[in-house]
């Protein structure tokens, strides 16, 4: 059998797996998600941020466009892991790569809706 070809589905897949109700529960509560907020309509899995680390590292091979995919998407915690596999892409990337990252993550700030998506990325990809 082949292996599956890595896609933002796929890493939205292993998020899911790791999910917490509970979690899913007091993150909606923490982010301000009601209306006229700034994370209104936000959606969450329950994961914890040593679990979306290390997902990011797993999955940090993931290719530009679908890590883009993957911050476009409903779950907080998905956009979260887009970022950190940003953060960790632009860490590793030669100037070019870190060039395109930023492009990216400008293109996409509609989705980095939150203090915490801001606090673990901007820093770390516009800083520089």
């Amino acid at each position: 059998m082949l292996p599956r070809a890595l896609t933002a589905s796929v890493v939205l897949r292993a998020l899911k797996n790791s999910a917490s109700e509970k979690d899913a529960f007091a993150a909606s509560r923490f982010i301000k998600t009601d209306k006229g907020q700034y994370g209104e309509g936000d959606l969450f899995l329950g994961i914890r941020m040593p679990v979306l680390r290390q997902r990011a590292n797993e999955y940090k091979g993931l290719s530009l466009t679908e890590t883009a995919l993957l911050l476009q998407s409903k779950f907080h915690e998905a956009r979260l892991s887009a970022l950190l596999i940003l953060v960790l892409k632009f860490q590793q990337g030669d100037e070019k790569t870190q060039a395109r990252i930023v492009t990216l993550y400008l293109k996409h700030t509609a989705y980095v809706n939150g203090w915490d998506l801001v606090d673990c990325s901007a820093h770390l990809i516009l800083g520089p």
